[in-house]
């Protein structure tokens, strides 16, 4: 079955004529006065060091710690920040009593 294809039509030189001198006749765009960037807010943060803001976690391996937080977020109202948040936090109360054992 052959490819139909859309027939060109001729350009009207009368109506590229009138689009240009439209053009023309537009008054000159006055640019817009620069706006001082916002203030930026400092965040409010407990200080650690050098500690990060954001940790990205790579769960090549521990496929099944993700699915299990994924599972406890289908089975209750916590969203997976928070559910992470919190198991980290147990977690780390546990190794600082025990140690990483």
């Amino acid at each position: 079955m052959p490819i139909a294809r859309n027939k060109k039509t001729e350009a009207d030189p009368d109506a590229i004529a009138a689009f240009g001198a439209a053009a023309d006749a537009l008054p000159p765009e006055t640019p817009e006065a620069p706006r001082p960037p916002a203030p930026v807010r400092a965040a409010r943060m407990q200080s650690a060091g050098d500690a990060p803001l954001t940790a990205l976690v790579r769960w090549r391996g521990h496929e099944a710690l993700r699915d299990r937080i994924a599972d406890y977020n289908k089975a209750t109202r916590y969203a997976n920040h928070a559910i992470m948040l919190r198991a980290m936090e147990i977690g780390m109360e546990h190794i600082e009593k025990n140690g990483m054992e």
